[in-house]
C-alpha cells in the first residue's frame, strides 16, 4: 500500500498529516516536497496545535496558484456559462455551458477530491481534539469550540458534494455521496449513502454547531449563528419548509452579536485591498483569500474571476429590463444592484467582470458562504411553501432585502416593493428571481434554485421547466455532475449517477 499525504495550509503555517488512504481522496507522498511531516495522532496535542489544525480544514476551500480553488462552484456554472465567454475554450468548459458535463472532467474532479481531503482533515481534528481533556485548553470551552467549527466544516463540504453530484433536490433518491465521519488510516471502499441519510448527517453537525460552536471570533470562522443559518437552508433544500421558515426566522429576529444587513448592497464586495473586507455585518461566514506573495502573478490565491465569475449578456438583460407584473403593477427586478458590482471592462471578452471577486492585484477575496440577505429570501420561500399562502412575514422578508437596495413603497411602476396583492406563484418567482439578482455569482444558488423549483413543481415531468432558464438544460440527469470516473474505477462500491454510466 502506498503511503499519501494530506496537506493542510493555514495561514502561512504548513501542517502535513501521514496517513494512509484511497488516492483519490489525497496527494501521493512521492509528487509533494512538504517543510515537514507529523503523523496525524500526534499532530494535535493542546490548544495551540488544536487551532492550527483546525486553519488547515479551513484553507481547504481556498485557491492556490492558478488553479481552481475547492469552492469553484462559486460562479454559476451551469447555469452563468455560456460558449459565448472568450475563456469558455475546453471541452470540460463547453460541457458546461451545455449542460452536458464530460465524464473526465479534470477540474471537476479536482473539486471532488478537494472536498473529500478537506472532510478527512476535518474528521482528525474531530477525533484527535476528541481525545483530550478540556484542562490542556488554556481558553475555557475552546476544546468543544473546536470541534464544533470542524463539524461544522464538514457538514459544509458534504453539502457541496451533494449538491454538485448528488440528487440533492429529491430526499427519497438513492444517489447521496459517500460519507465519511471517521479519519482515513487505509484503503476503504465505502458505498454512497441516500440523500436523506447525507441530510442526516449533515444536520447532526451542524445541531453541534448551534450547541458548541463559537458566538463570532470573526466571519472567517464558523460560528452560532452561521449553525443555524445553515440548517435553515439545509432544511429548505429538504422540503422542510415549516421547519426552514422557523429557523430562518430565528436567525432574522435574533442574529447574534455583530450581525444585520448592511445599508448599501455595494459595500458588502469591498475594499479589496483591506481586511475590512473580512469584517462586514452582512457575512455570516465566509471563506477569505490569501495575499498574493510578490512575483507570483495576478490573482494568486484569491477566488479568480475572469470567466468563471463573469456575467453574462443574457443575465443584463434579465435584471436590468426584466420586469415581473402583480395586479396591472410593473415591478422591476434590479434596482442597479448587477451595475453596482460589475466591471465593464470583461464586455471586450464577451462577458462583464463581476467585481464580487477580483482577479487583478488585489489581496483580498472573500468566497460568501451565507450572508443576512439569503436567510430573508430563504424565510420568504420557506414561509410561503409552508402556509400555502403569501404570509406578511414573508413579504416582509422578501421586501427587506429590496428597500436595502433602494425599492420604493409608492406602489407605482419601477423597482417597487411587492404588494400584498401578490399571489402565491407570483411571490415564489419574485423569490427566485431576488436571490438571482442578490445572490449572483455566490455558491452557485441560483442554479440550485432553478432545480429545486422544477422539481418541486412538477418532478422534472410538469410544470416549470429548468430549459425554460437555460434552453440547454433538458437532461435532469445532466442537472448534477458525474462522479469522477478515477473514482469510480477506484471504488467497486461506487455507483456512477443516472445518465452518465
Amino acid at each position: 500500500m502506498k503511503q499519501y499525504i494530506y496537506k493542510a495550509y493555514g495561514m502561512g503555517v504548513f501542517i502535513c498529516l501521514l496517513i494512509f488512504s484511497s488516492c483519490d481522496l489525497t496527494t501521493a507522498v512521492d509528487d509533494v516536497e512538504p517543510l515537514y511531516t507529523i503523523p496525524a495522532d500526534e499532530a494535535i496535542y493542546d490548544e495551540k496545535s488544536a487551532d492550527l489544525a483546525l486553519l488547515g480544514v479551513y484553507s481547504g476551500m481556498t485557491q492556490y496558484g492558478l488553479d481552481f480553488p475547492t469552492v469553484f462552484f462559486a460562479p454559476d456554472i451551469f447555469l452563468g456559462y455560456s460558449n459565448a465567454g472568450f475563456y469558455v475554450n475546453s471541452e470540460e468548459q463547453l460541457g458546461w455551458s451545455s449542460n452536458n458535463p464530460i465524464l473526465t472532467g479534470s477540474i471537476q474532479h479536482g473539486a471532488y477530491t478537494r472536498f473529500y481531503s478537506l472532510i478527512n482533515n476535518a474528521n482528525w481534528v474531530i477525533e484527535q481534539t476528541g481525545l483530550l481533556s478540556d484542562d490542556i485548553f488554556d481558553t475555557p470551552g475552546r476544546r468543544a469550540e473546536v470541534i464544533a467549527e470542524a463539524r461544522l466544516m464538514r457538514a459544509l463540504a458534504t453539502f457541496y458534494l451533494l449538491r454538485a453530484y448528488g440528487q440533492f433536490y429529491d430526499t427519497s433518491s438513492e444517489f447521496g455521496v459517500v460519507l465519511r465521519t471517521d479519519p482515513a488510516r487505509y484503503e476503504e471502499e465505502l458505498p454512497r449513502s441516500s440523500v436523506q441519510e447525507t441530510y442526516t448527517a449533515i444536520l447532526a453537525d451542524i445541531e453541534d454547531g448551534i450547541a458548541n460552536a463559537p458566538d463570532n471570533r470573526g466571519k472567517t470562522f464558523t460560528n452560532k449563528t452561521f449553525a443555524r443559518a445553515f440548517k435553515a437552508k439545509v432544511l429548505l433544500y429538504m422540503g422542510d419548509y415549516q421547519q426552514a421558515a422557523f429557523e430562518a426566522k430565528a436567525v432574522i429576529d435574533n442574529p447574534g452579536p455583530g450581525f444585520a444587513l448592511e445599508a448599501e448592497y455595494a459595500s458588502i464586495f469591498a475594499p479589496h485591498d483591506s481586511s475590512t473586507l473580512f469584517e462586514k455585518s452582512e457575512i455570516i461566514f465566509g471563506i477569505p483569500g490569501v495575499e498574493t506573495p510578490e512575483g507570483t502573478g495576478v490573482g494568486w490565491g484569491n477566488f479568480y474571476n475572469g470567466f468563471s465569475a463573469g456575467v453574462e449578456p443574457a443575465y443584463f438583460d434579465l435584471v436590468n429590463t426584466g420586469t415581473l407584473t402583480v395586479g396591472g403593477q410593473t415591478i422591476a427586478h434590479d434596482g442597479g444592484r448587477v451595475e453596482s458590482i460589475t466591471d465593464p471592462f470583461g464586455s471586450a471578452f464577451g462577458t462583464a467582470l463581476m467585481t464580487k471577486y477580483s482577479d487583478y492585484t488585489t489581496d483580498y477575496e472573500m468566497h460568501y458562504v451565507m450572508r443576512m440577505a439569503e436567510i430573508y429570501l430563504i424565510h420568504a420561500e420557506a414561509a410561503t411553501r409552508a402556509s400555502g399562502m403569501v404570509t406578511p412575514e414573508a413579504l416582509s422578508s422578501l421586501n427587506e432585502v429590496r428597500k436595502r437596495a433602494g425599492a420604493t413603497t409608492t406602489g407605482g411602476d419601477g423597482f417597487e416593493t411587492y404588494p400584498e396583492s401578490i399571489s402565491f406563484s407570483e411571490f415564489l418567482e419574485a423569490v427566485r428571481i431576488e436571490k438571482l439578482v442578490e445572490l449572483y455569482a455566490e455558491n452557485g444558488e441560483n442554479w440550485f434554485d432553478v432545480v429545486r423549483y422544477a422539481y418541486e413543481d412538477g418532478g422534472f415531468s410538469s410544470g416549470f421547466q429548468v430549459s425554460e432558464i437555460k434552453s440547454t438544460a433538458t437532461d435532469p440527469n445532466k442537472f448534477i455532475f458525474p462522479i469522477p470516473q478515477t473514482s469510480i474505477e477506484s471504488n467497486s462500491l461506487l455507483v456512477q449517477n443516472p445518465g452518465y454510466q
